[in-house]
């Protein structure tokens, strides 16, 4: 368990375009494991899987432009290009070259575009293992149109609900966990809080911009994806019903990957309800 003082404490910043960037950075010389947190969240939600992570890894965890104690500007619209942007700056500033990724939900399509200018720039930098967890690229993954157009609505009034009020926020998280006491009270308070610090759950209404362009680059992303299929390993908890069983399927599927990692009685959330399963997970996987 950690407060909220503690959290705020272990984190660094830097400016980039006029905005705060907030960050984890364990700094320990080892291999990189770079963490992309989801939509509404932040690197909080991963407190859980430092301690064991740490040990094999230097941990680096982004709180986006909009989210955590990072920045969060009037009007914001999410983008995801500006998103992989701001990081691709950070890793520059922070001489990372070689890293491995865990992402969860938007973050991985963070990451996708991550690539993407990795790859039409051939920038010098090694991407080894990417671990994708649950919400991974749920619509870029989804062909059909009218399916997308109702993974959107889901989403879109999903994330407005949790802006309403603690109780809310509270009530429509815990659908998504595989057991209604998967998190505690004290860390559904500080989630809360970080949302909503410097009014950041005005920035959530801006969701919608991120969807369009999560259709837009779908094909795109998926493409870039495929070609490290084979340093791609996806673990997903088994109850999500945010993002069920059939999303991890397709999303093996378009990857052309071999096996899904299920965690046993987990939900949307790995990382805060399964954080040492997840943890081991990573750790057997890695190569």
């Amino acid at each position: 368990m950690i407060n909220l003082k503690e959290w705020e404490a272990k984190h660094k910043s830097i400016i980039l375009s006029n905005e705060q960037l907030s960050f984890i950075d364990t700094e320990i010389k080892k291999n990189t494991l770079l963490i992309f947190h989801g939509f509404g969240s932040s690197s909080f939600e991963f407190y859980k899987i430092i301690s064991d992570l740490e040990k094999h890894y230097r941990i680096v965890i982004v709180d986006l432009i909009g989210f955590g104690l990072s920045s969060k500007p009037k009007n914001y619209y999410n983008s995801i290009l500006d998103h992989a942007q701001n990081i691709l700056e950070l890793i520059k500033h922070l001489n990372i070259t070689t890293f491995s990724v865990l992402s969860h939900g938007f973050g991985t399509s963070i990451f996708c575009e991550l690539l993407n200018i990795v790859e039409s720039y051939a920038l010098k930098i090694k991407i080894e293992e990417i671990f994708l967890l649950n919400g991974s690229l749920t619509i870029e993954a989804t062909k059909n149109k009218t399916a997308q157009d109702i993974i959107e609505n889901e989403i879109t009034n999903k994330f407005i609900k949790i802006t309403i009020s603690y109780e809310f926020f509270k009530k429509y998280y815990k659908e998504s966990l595989g057991k209604d006491d998967a998190i505690s009270n004290e860390d559904f308070k500080i989630l809360w809080l970080l949302q909503n610090k410097n009014n950041g759950g005005k920035v959530i209404s801006f969701i919608d911009y991120s969807i369009k362009e999560r259709k837009l680059y779908s094909e795109k992303w998926i493409n870039i994806l495929k070609l490290y299929h084979n340093n791609i390993h996806i673990i997903w908890g088994n109850n999500d019903v945010l993002s069920p069983v059939l999303s991890a399927q397709k999303l093996q599927k378009y990857l052309n990957v071999n096996k899904i990692n299920f965690i046993e009685d987990c939900g949307h959330f790995p990382m805060l309800e399964k954080p040492k399963q997840l943890s081991e997970f990573i750790l057997s996987l890695k190569k």
